[in-house]
């Protein structure tokens, strides 16, 4: 008692409503009852929740209170009952639930689901078989389940229920494994297809060129630029033409230069002017 009075009211609402914030979607159904096993602890829970629990208030404000369910419980157990806007879910809140109490509650269960049992009505022997939980012994109830446990193979709906979907699981899987394959393959086709793409223009420019120098060399028989250039030019005296390699003199007069640069050059037997030209030649180098 002295535990839940040390809480703050969010705290104590919390910790009592925090799964019914998140039941059942629109397309379910569920109940949850919410109790304690101290009378005391629990009485100060219902008058927690019943002040700051439902419509209009702060916490399950898409819960309603139902009034009428709680006096028609009052002289079996205390207890509040709450079912939201869809009418899809209930939560109890009770300070305590014994056996004898839990069937007290199993028996009128279609107050507590309202759209469901209007859509699917319970039959007589339903009907019946709730009824009976309020009886002081159990025969009757439990010649009816007996009753309808002989109208079910519970072998085959157990098994039904757990190898549902089954052998579905390794199609799925290669579905799966089929769609991450598709996937990277046609990743690979476009990186593919732009290789492609380039070496298409890169060999349609190759020809475009091609045909371009084939036309010039084979159409052409005026003289060239070069031609025309080693003409005008008459200090320029070709040696020798040898594929791309063209070896020619550049011959002057030096008007003006520096005498002395000029002779630190020419007998420079290292340099560039005497590399290809013979050691006894280099006597014969003069600048008058």
């Amino acid at each position: 008692m002295g535990d839940i009075e040390s809480l703050t009211t969010r705290n104590v609402m919390n910790l009592f409503t925090h799964d019914a914030e998140s039941l059942a979607s629109d397309s379910e159904y569920d109940i949850m009852i919410v109790h304690t096993s101290d009378k005391q602890v629990g009485a100060k829970m219902l008058e927690i929740v019943r002040a700051n629990a439902g419509k209009n208030k702060k916490f399950m404000s898409n819960y309603t209170l139902q009034e009428d369910l709680r006096i028609f419980y009052a002289r079996k157990l205390n207890a509040l009952f709450y079912i939201d806007n869809t009418k899809h879910n209930t939560v109890i809140f009770t300070d305590s639930l014994e056996l004898k109490q839990f069937h007290a509650l199993q028996m009128t269960l279609p107050k507590y689901l309202p759209t469901l049992f209007k859509e699917n009505p319970l039959t007589e022997r339903e009907t019946a078989l709730l009824k009976s939980l309020g009886n002081k012994t159990a025969v009757e109830y439990e010649q009816l389940i007996s009753e309808f446990a002989s109208e079910l193979d519970i072998r085959s709906e157990i098994i039904r229920t757990k190898l549902a979907g089954f052998e579905t699981v390794f199609e799925k899987i290669r579905i799966d494994e089929l769609k991450n394959e598709i996937k990277c393959s046609e990743e690979n086709y476009e990186n593919d297809l732009s290789d492609l793409r380039k070496l298409s223009d890169r060999i349609q420019e190759r020809k475009y060129t091609l045909a371009g120098l084939e036309c010039s060399l084979n159409g052409n028989t005026d003289d060239s630029e070069l031609m025309e250039y080693f003409m005008c030019n008459k200090n320029l005296t070709i040696i020798t033409v040898d594929g791309t390699s063209i070896e020619f003199v550049v011959h002057g007069y030096a008007d003006i230069y520096d005498a002395e640069v000029a002779e630190k050059y020419i007998q420079n037997h290292n340099g560039f002017m005497a590399t290809s030209a013979n050691p006894d030649s280099h006597r014969q180098f003069r600048i008058n």
